[in-house]
């Protein structure tokens, strides 16, 4: 998955071959932290946009679900869905983890925002999960803490993007 995403361009790609590449990648650390992901993505669902972008995006949510939701359990589940509205895909990244602390929860996507600092963590991956989900792919992401347990991020992302000045976030002047 060695992407050079500054230079990729908009795109067709295979949502479902997008997260089977990245749950392959994953495999080791998946495995050394006894979670599993179910995938549940429509397999013939066809975007266009930025596929590494999409990927970037899943890694971040699941390396964050095992880092702080599932780690130590002994059945730790994470579960990849997708739904089809109108010009939309909704995808949800959920887990049956700990769940967010209640002061975390109104300010997770803010720059340096962690539970993690201890351990070196600097709190930036879900505030560039949530630029390149509203910036770049031209969307919507949200948390949400499931009566069940755990977390769930629910991203809505056009099918079809239009092609942009490339993935650099800083001014295009």
């Amino acid at each position: 998955m060695a992407l050079d995403r500054a230079n990729e361009e908009v795109i067709q790609f295979n949502l479902d071959q997008v997260v089977s590449d990245l749950l392959c990648t994953l495999t080791p650390k998946l495995r050394n932290s006894g979670t599993h992901v179910v995938n549940k993505a429509n397999r013939d669902l066809v975007l266009t946009g930025y596929p590494g972008v999409v990927s970037q995006i899943l890694q971040n949510l699941i390396i964050n679900a095992i880092t702080y939701g599932t780690e130590g359990m002994q059945q730790g589940e994470i579960t990849l869905q997708t739904e089809l509205s109108e010009e939309w895909v909704v995808l949800s990244v959920s887990d049956n983890g700990k769940g967010v602390s209640p002061e975390l929860r109104e300010c997770l996507f803010d720059p340096f925002v962690t539970s993690g600092r201890g351990i070196g963590h600097t709190g930036l991956g879900l505030h560039l999960v949530h630029q390149w989900v509203t910036q770049l792919m031209h969307g919507q992401i949200k948390m949400e803490s499931p009566p069940e347990g755990g977390t769930r991020f629910v991203i809505h992302l056009p099918i079809k993007i239009a092609a942009s000045k490339g993935l650099n976030t800083g001014n295009n002047g």
